[in-house]
């Protein structure tokens, strides 16, 4: 099918049948491919730089590899982590707000945030500003309530 513009205007497209291509001159062939391989690159040349690039980067993640194992050298007591590190579901690319305190399982927590009550929230743990001020005012609306 053919879409063709003639000016502005656009004409409804069509289909047509071309001729296929009178034979050519293999002296003409060959003319062209000879000058051609004054700036085209051999196939073969070709394949070496890939394989030498290949063998390059094999060699640069064995030396990561290297490094990698020297500092920090494997525990045998501890398993190997998984590949996807735990994110095997869609997760939200949004901030989700604190539940109200909500547990997972459907049970409360005390608003306290004391070790062991499994709310996730020690006293004395690194946590953002903005966590902290999160943190802040779930404790005081459920005080409040």
């Amino acid at each position: 099918y053919v879409r063709a513009t003639v000016g502005a205007e656009r004409m409804p497209p069509f289909s047509m049948m071309v001729r296929k291509p009178e034979p050519g001159s293999l002296a003409v062939a060959h003319r062209i491919r000879a000058d051609a391989a004054a700036y085209v690159t051999p196939q073969a040349e070709i394949a070496a730089q890939q394989e030498r690039g290949r063998q390059r980067v094999h060699e640069y993640r064995r030396e990561v590899e290297r490094i990698r194992q020297s500092q920090n050298p494997p525990d045998p007591k501890q398993q190997p982590a998984p590949k996807n590190l735990g994110r095997d579901g869609q997760r939200s690319k949004h901030f989700q707000p604190p539940t109200g305190g909500a547990q997972p399982d459907g049970e409360e927590s005390d608003a306290g945030g004391e070790a062991g009550d499994g709310g996730g929230e020690a006293e004395g743990e690194d946590l953002s500003p903005y966590r902290q001020l999160l943190i802040d005012r779930q404790n005081t609306t459920t005080e409040e309530g």
